[in-house]
C-alpha cells in the first residue's frame, strides 16, 4: 500500500468514475485503474463495483476510504506543520487539563499575547485528561504545563504524586463545588435536596461510576442525602451542557458557570466544607516556563480570584 494508491481510491470515491479521477489527478486512467486492483489485491476486499454506467462503493470500500482518508488527512495535517516555507520558525505549548473550560481563557491568553518574535509561530495545543493522565502528560514530556484540581481535604494527593513523578505544583486558586442546572428548573420550588429525585448528568474521562464526579474527588458521595434515580455518564463535556441545559437533569462541576447566550444555566454553589477544590498547575522540576505562558498563570488566577471563590 502506497500513499498515491490511497490518493486514487479516494479520488475515485469523490469523482465516482475512474476516468474523471485519472483526468483530475494528472494521469492515465490505466495508472489509477492498477492501483486500486493492487489495492484490493493487497487487502482481500473489492472497494468498487465496475458497472457499464460506472462505479458504485461496496460496503467493505466504504470502510476501507473511511480509513485511508484518515490516513491521507494525518498526512496531510504532518506536511502543513512541518512546511518549511510557511512556517520560519514553530514554538508548540500543550496544555493538559482536567477541565475543558479552560480553552476559552487559554484561547484569549493567545489572542492577547504579544510574540516576542514577529517572525515566528507558535503550535497550542489543549488536552483534557483525567487527573492521572494530565500527570503523566507533564512527567513524559508530552505537555509542558498540566492542570488538575482535587477536593480541598484531599490536596496532600498533589503533592505526593507530583513528588513521585518529580514535579512541581503550584496553587491556582479554589472554588466550591456548584450544582448547574437550567435557569428554569422545577427544583427551584422545592427543597434542594430532592435534586437526586431527577437525572444526574457526570462529564467523565474513563468511565468511573464509583465517584461520580472526577477520580479526585470521591467526597461528592457526601454531598447527597440518597444517591440520584438516575444517572448518565458521557466524555463529551459539550453534550453534558446540551442535555442540562434541555432537559432537568443537573450537573456539578468544580467552578460556577458563566451563563452564555446558548445555556441559560445557573450555578448553586453547595455550602458544605467538604465541598471545596484547590486547583493547581504542574511542571516539570526545573522547567522553566516561557513569559507567555507565565501570562497564562497570571489570567487564570484572575480567573479564580475573579469567578470562582465563595
Amino acid at each position: 500500500m502506497t500513499f498515491q494508491q490511497l490518493i486514487f481510491a479516494v479520488e475515485v470515491a469523490n469523482c465516482v468514475s475512474i476516468s474523471k479521477a485519472a483526468e483530475k489527478l494528472y494521469t492515465h486512467q490505466s495508472n489509477v485503474s492498477t492501483a486500486i486492483k493492487q489495492l484490493e489485491d493487497e487487502f482481500g476486499i473489492q472497494i468498487f463495483h465496475r458497472t457499464k454506467k460506472g462505479i458504485q462503493i461496496t460496503a467493505s470500500g466504504e470502510e476501507f476510504l473511511t480509513y485511508a482518508r484518515e490516513i491521507l488527512n494525518q498526512k496531510s495535517f504532518l506536511e502543513n506543520i512541518y512546511a518549511v516555507r510557511t512556517i520560519k520558525q514553530t514554538n508548540r505549548f500543550t496544555l493538559s487539563s482536567m477541565r475543558s473550560f479552560f480553552l476559552v481563557e487559554f484561547a484569549r491568553w493567545i489572542q492577547d499575547a504579544e510574540p516576542s518574535d514577529p517572525e515566528s509561530n507558535t503550535y497550542f495545543r489543549l488536552v483534557k485528561h483525567s487527573f492521572r493522565h494530565v500527570l503523566e502528560d507533564v512527567a513524559s514530556n508530552r505537555a509542558e504545563m498540566g492542570i488538575v484540581f482535587v477536593q480541598k481535604s484531599m490536596e496532600n494527593k498533589v503533592k505526593k504524586l507530583a513528588s513521585v513523578k518529580n514535579l512541581s505544583y503550584h496553587k491556582l486558586g479554589e472554588s466550591q463545588l456548584n450544582l448547574i442546572i437550567r435557569s428554569e428548573h422545577p427544583i427551584m420550588n422545592q427543597k434542594l435536596d430532592d435534586i437526586t429525585k431527577f437525572t444526574y448528568v457526570v462529564s467523565e474521562e474513563e468511565e468511573n461510576f464509583n465517584h461520580l464526579f472526577d477520580e479526585s474527588a470521591n467526597g461528592v458521595f457526601k454531598l447527597f442525602k440518597e444517591m440520584p434515580t438516575h444517572i448518565i455518564s458521557t466524555n463529551d463535556s459539550l453534550a453534558c451542557e446540551e442535555i442540562v441545559a434541555e432537559t432537568d437533569a443537573f450537573h456539578i462541576s468544580s467552578v460556577p458557570r458563566r451563563r452564555t447566550k446558548r445555556y441559560r444555566c445557573i450555578s448553586i454553589p453547595f455550602g458544605e466544607e467538604d465541598a471545596m477544590v484547590a486547583f493547581y498547575y504542574v511542571l516539570r522540576k526545573n522547567y522553566t516556563l516561557p513569559p507567555i505562558a507565565e501570562g497564562f498563570i497570571e489570567r487564570l488566577k484572575d480567573f479564580f480570584s475573579e469567578y470562582a471563590v465563595y
